[in-house]
């Protein structure tokens, strides 16, 4: 499986998630200028960005590490 196959599994599971959660998917893969987010998701009157990262081990560090400042700026 290569990094886009992990990444597309890694992206259906959290929108699984988020619906098991009681969210609605708002969106997928939307782009806004040059930023991308993986999932807009909606509960009630919150709104949730969530950018999702797929690894196997927390050896390279947490995923929430690899959502850089630029990133979050964006």
């Amino acid at each position: 499986m290569n990094s886009v196959d992990k990444g597309k599994k890694g992206e259906d599971l959290a929108e699984v998630f988020l619906q098991k959660q009681g969210y609605t998917i708002v969106a997928r893969n939307f782009y806004y200028q040059k930023a991308e987010v993986d999932i807009i998701a909606q509960k009630e009157d919150v709104l949730c960005i969530v950018e999702v990262k797929w690894r196997k081990s927390n050896f390279h560090g947490a995923p929430y590490e690899f959502v850089t400042p630029k990133k979050r700026k964006l």
